[in-house]
């Protein structure tokens, strides 16, 4: 079967072989293409979108999940805290994204990613400002909790035996 070689003329110019039944299918996929969100691409390397059992990479559903945060304009319109928040140019190519997670030993399943915890109010998502959290520290992090007293930071409260609670 005769193969060709495509090569995409951007920055990226990466190229590979495909047969020709894939062009005449439209088939042929840049993979440095912002496709996700009109932002985020898959980019090239050893992270896969789909793991081989079938199921979805729980390390692309965190990625796809953070540019629809922040680039979604429905979760922009319904949610006010994310209508300035980015995400950093690096981290727009899935390959970085998956590579901090992985190498760098942050991702643990079934935490979260928080951009809030390391740089309070911080507006881009990047591996300086992020870290992988448990689902319940994250939340007290979110849940809008009424201090019991102006005094008492949100989500503490004094018990009656002097002692602070945290919910």
């Amino acid at each position: 079967e005769t193969k060709f070689t495509i090569e995409f003329i951007d920055e990226h110019r990466y190229s590979y072989d495909v047969t020709k039944e894939r062009i005449l299918t439209n088939s042929v996929v840049n993979p440095y293409s912002p496709s996700v969100y009109n932002r985020g691409f898959r980019g090239v390397g050893p992270h896969q979108s789909c793991l081989p059992s079938g199921k979805q990479n729980p390390l692309y559903t965190k990625w796809t999940a953070m540019l629809k945060r922040c680039y979604s304009e429905t979760c922009r319109h319904e949610y006010a805290s994310y209508a300035h928040v980015e995400v950093c140019e690096e981290w727009l190519n899935f390959q970085e994204f998956a590579n901090w997670c992985v190498n760098d030993g942050k991702y643990m399943t079934g935490h979260e990613l928080d951009k809030d915890l390391l740089s309070g109010e911080s507006k881009i998502y990047s591996p300086e400002t992020c870290c992988f959290i448990p689902s319940e520290i994250n939340a007290t992090l979110i849940v809008p909790f009424k201090p019991a007293s102006k005094l008492e930071p949100r989500g503490i409260t004094l018990t009656p035996y002097g002692k602070y609670r945290v919910s």
